[in-house]
């Protein structure tokens, strides 16, 4: 259970730092004006890609002292931090300008170590496996007891690990290719029940 505490985290970690090194800079173009006028103004400072916060942030932060225990976790879920983060401030800027249909999101927040829910998601990319005794094999977590609700009917495409209130983890959705399965009870063709 100590690794997969780590692995929450360090992905709530990741999520901090990133919003510690974007949230200054948007808050200090947002007082240039607009946006088409920056670049005749003063100071703008360019918002990081992806790329480079994974750089920064996980590759850079790996070989220091401070953030070492970053090297105990499968790169992908830091990525996938990374990812996750990119597209709640793309879904606050959006709702913003009105390109998002629908209420304002509110700008990513600070996670904190209490928060109820954490969640992280392997995908196919993270070597994870089903071991013949039914166990959940996880990378830099290792086997995990699973009790499994049905058969799978195929390989599912990710796996997502949740902590909730009860300090226990569990299994959440796993997403399987079902692209080549009929629905049972319908008709192939018009897929409406016989």
């Amino acid at each position: 259970m100590l690794r997969a505490r780590r692995v929450f985290g360090s992905r709530r970690v990741v999520w901090n730092d990133a919003l510690a090194i974007v949230k200054p800079r948007r808050a200090s173009n947002k007082l240039l004006g607009n946006p088409r006028q920056r670049s005749a103004e003063g100071p703008y400072w360019g918002i990081p890609k992806n790329a480079e916060l994974s750089k920064l942030l996980i590759t850079a932060a790996k070989k220091t002292p401070e953030r070492a225990f970053l090297a105990d976790v499968p790169v992908g879920v830091l990525q996938q931090t990374l990812g996750d983060f990119d597209k709640a401030w793309t879904a606050h800027e959006d709702s913003k300008t009105g390109e998002r249909p629908g209420p304002r999101v509110a700008p990513p927040k600070r996670k904190s170590r209490k928060d109820n829910r954490q969640t992280v998601r392997f995908t196919r990319s993270d070597r994870w496996s089903v071991t013949d005794d039914g166990k959940l094999r996880l990378p830099k977590i290792g086997d995990v007891e699973v009790k499994w609700a049905r058969d799978l009917p195929s390989a599912p495409s990710s796996v997502t690990l949740i902590k909730d209130r009860s300090d226990r983890p569990h299994l959440g959705r796993q997403r399987a290719d079902l692209r080549h399965r009929p629905r049972p009870g319908l008709e192939r063709r018009t897929q409406r029940p016989l």
